[in-house]
C-alpha cells in the first residue's frame, strides 16, 4: 500500500530589531525649548501698587488719618501680593503641563519602531509521500473518474 503523509514540522523564526528614528535638528531644538511662566506678573503687580499709591495721594482735600491711609495701603499692598501669588502658581502649574504634554510629544516623535525584518522557516503542510498521487488533493471527482480504487486509495 501507499507510504502516507509525510508531515514536515512547523517552525518559523522571526527576528526582531527596533529602528530609532534620526535625531534631528527640529527634535533637538524642541527637546531642548523649555517652557517659561509670564513675564508680566511682576510687572503687573509693580503697576497696581502704584496705582494703589496714587489712589491714597488724597486730591480732593479730605480728611483721613495716616493710619487709615495706611491701613488701605497694606490691604491694597496684600490683595495686590496674594493676586500676584496665585498668577505666579498658575503659570508654574501650566508649565508644568506644557513641559509634559512636550515630553510626550517628543517620546511618541522619537521612540524606536518594532521592526520584522528577516523571518524565515518552513510550515506543516500535506506533502504526498512515495507510493503516493499528487492528484489526492484536486477532489474527489478525478479519483472517481480514474476508477475510485487503485493507488489512489479511494
Amino acid at each position: 500500500m501507499g507510504g502516507g503523509v509525510k508531515k514536515s514540522p512547523f517552525e518559523t523564526n522571526r527576528e526582531f530589531s527596533f529602528l530609532t528614528p534620526p535625531d534631528t535638528d527640529d527634535v533637538r531644538a524642541f527637546r531642548d525649548f523649555r517652557p517659561e511662566i509670564d513675564p508680566t506678573i511682576g510687572f503687573r503687580q509693580a503697576e497696581q501698587n502704584r496705582q494703589l499709591d496714587r489712589t491714597l495721594n488724597n486730591p480732593l482735600g479730605s480728611y483721613t488719618t495716616p493710619e487709615m491711609r495706611e491701613q488701605r495701603q497694606l490691604r491694597g499692598r496684600e490683595q495686590i501680593a496674594q493676586n500676584a501669588g496665585m498668577e505666579q502658581r498658575a503659570g508654574q502649574f501650566d508649565q508644568n503641563r506644557l513641559r509634559m504634554q512636550q515630553l510626550g510629544s517628543l517620546s511618541d516623535q522619537t521612540k524606536p519602531i518594532l521592526v520584522t525584518p528577516r523571518e524565515f522557516g518552513y510550515t506543516s503542510q500535506n506533502r504526498p509521500g512515495f507510493g503516493e498521487s499528487f492528484l489526492t488533493g484536486f477532489g474527489s471527482s478525478l479519483g472517481k473518474s480514474l476508477g475510485g480504487g487503485g493507488f489512489l486509495g479511494g
